[in-house]
């Protein structure tokens, strides 16, 4: 499955909202252009959450800059800015602000707002999670002040296949059709993992979402000033369930 960060040119807790921007200019080079694109991820699974972000300033990889989360310094790698916090400091139902800052003309805040637990699960499997065909349906609790939400598989280890399937929804319940579980009309023998996540803001697939971010549907940009745009997001995962492909 692909997890590369799909941040520009690169291009899951909690979901957050994003709930509200702010930014203040300093100094000279007011003509510098950045983009940003940013995930927090808390993973129920893993009881962790991470934040990504990926910078550019006038098209080019930045990674200059002071990135803050909840006034935590990010650290620094090869695609720009991550950092992983574990669930007594990220939690759902509470604010974080990323800041990101240089030395000459971005000082600028996003409000990300964590959304509420979310669980989830298949509906129409045996105990076992053996599938023998047709539609596999699922559902999920609703995630306080979520935009949306995407379910979503990922194939076995080792497949030939690593695209799994992913949707957007805007209700509590989704179905996956037999395509996602065969290559070529062959089914893909082994376990397929299924999860449900919320969002909120504009997701991006970044190291920390265990499933590839779909492509249909996908929320506008939501960050745009003069000197900064890109895109922001937050995301809730759920334990995830399984289907067996014999």
């Amino acid at each position: 499955m692909k997890k590369l960060l799909v941040f520009i040119g690169l291009g899951i807790i909690a979901a957050v909202v994003i709930g509200g921007c702010s930014k203040s200019a300093v100094g000279p080079g007011l003509s510098a252009k950045y983009h940003v694109e940013a995930m927090l991820v808390e993973n129920l699974a893993e009881y962790t959450a991470r934040i990504d972000v990926a910078l550019t300033k006038n098209d080019s990889l930045y990674k200059k800059a002071i990135v803050t989360l909840a006034a935590v310094p990010l650290d620094t790698v090869s695609i720009g800015y991550y950092k992983t916090f574990d669930t007594t400091k990220i939690k759902p139902g509470h604010s974080y602000v990323l800041n990101i800052k240089d030395s000459t003309s971005l000082n600028y805040n996003i409000i990300i707002s964590v959304p509420g637990i979310l669980t989830g699960h298949v509906t129409n499997l045996p105990v076992n999670r053996l599938y023998s065909g047709g539609m596999v349906t699922v559902q999920w609790t609703v995630a306080t002040g979520a935009d949306g939400y995407i379910y979503a598989t990922t194939t076995p280890p080792g497949s030939i296949s690593d695209s799994g399937y992913q949707v957007y929804a805007a209700g509590t319940d989704g179905a996956i059709p037999p395509d996602a579980f065969k290559l070529n009309q062959v089914p893909i023998s082994g376990t397929h993992k299924v999860y449900i996540a919320a969002y909120t803001g504009a997701p991006v697939s970044a190291p920390g979402v265990p499933f590839a971010i779909p492509v249909a549907n996908n929320p506008a940009d939501n960050i745009s000033t003069t000197i900064i745009t890109g895109r922001a997001a937050g995301m809730v995962v759920a334990l995830p369930d399984s289907v067996v492909v014999p």
